[in-house]
Parts: structure tokens; sequence; C-alpha cells
């Protein structure tokens, strides 16, 4: 059982979010959310619109469903009222004695961005991995992506790695790490 199920945001002028963990059911709007994301950034993919509309929604759902029934790991998204924004998290062990947890897949749609939701998600994040003991929070970002590099470094994350383009079309990527000691 997670520790972070709901909470709300109420900003002035804007959208009421409620940030809550996703659930199996939750797969048609996860894959809507990449979709409008992919569409307007694609530079921050490695993944085409027509490759992700090619992805099962079966499979989605089966991956939110055993996410959800996992303490090591979470999917929370934004919702205003539909899903506007989302991340992953499960915790790992690398090869030092450190235990991180691994975020992934930190989408927000463009029409709602600048009003805290990333910033939001981000915290969640790190309330997610005291919440386990863990040592860090470690992510993946393009080199491409300079709104996300610049809220990541804003949030304390620092680049330990610089990894090379996975295709010859796409641009290369920073690993990033907070430290949470």
């Amino acid at each position: 059982m997670h520790i972070i199920r709901v909470c709300t945001d109420r900003v002035a002028g804007m959208d009421e979010i409620e940030y809550r963990e996703l659930i199996a059911t939750d797969a048609t709007a996860v894959r809507n959310l990449r979709l409008a994301v992919i569409e307007t950034d694609p530079e921050s993919f490695t993944i085409s619109p027509e490759a992700e509309r090619r992805g099962s929604i079966e499979a989605l759902s089966t991956m939110l469903g055993n996410f959800h029934s996992a303490d090591d790991r979470i999917v929370l998204g934004a919702f205003a009222p539909v899903l506007v924004g989302m991340f992953g998290a499960e915790c790992v062990f690398d090869n030092s004695r450190d235990s991180v947890v691994r975020l992934w897949g930190m989408n927000v749609q463009q029409a709602h961005r600048n009003q805290g939701i990333a910033t939001r998600l981000i915290e969640l994040a790190i309330d997610f991995a005291r919440s386990r003991r863990m040592d860090k929070l470690r992510l993946e970002v393009t080199t491409a992506a300079l709104d996300a590099l610049s809220l990541y470094r804003k949030s304390g994350f620092t680049e330990v790695a610089v990894q090379p383009p996975v295709k010859s079309n796409c641009p290369g990527s920073l690993l990033m790490e907070l430290s949470l000691r």
C-alpha cells in the first residue's frame, strides 16, 4: 500500500489539480497524455506518435495494475479534470551502496505547463522516495528537453553522466541525480 494517495492543489486563476496514483483503468488517459506530449515535444522522446499508438492499451493497463499492487513502485498523475501530467517511480539498487528511486515518464501537457504541476510531481516523487528511506532520485532526460533540464536543475538534480544518442536522429541524454541524504 502506498502512502501517497490523493492530494489537491488550488492555484488562483487556474484549474484545481488532483494528484493521485494511476491504476489500470487509467491506461487510455495515460496513452492520450503521452501522445499529446510526444506530438508537442517529439525531441524529448525516442518513440514516434505512430509507435506509441501501436502499443497495447491492455499491456499499459497491466503495467499500471502491477505498479499499483507493488510497494516499491508507483505511477502518479495530475488531473485537471483529465490527466494532464504524470511520472513513474521505482526503487532500484545500483552497484554502489546507494538505494535509488528511478523516475521515468515525466510528462505534462503543454497547455498545463508553468502552473507548478511538474514541480509538485517531483515533490511527490521525493516524498515517495523518502517514505522508503531511499538515498537518491535518478532520472534520464534528453539534452533537447531544455525546459525539463531547467526544472530538474531548479529542483536540485545534478548531472552525473552523459549518455550518447540511442539513434542517429535522436539527441543524447543526461543522467541526473538528487541526493536525499
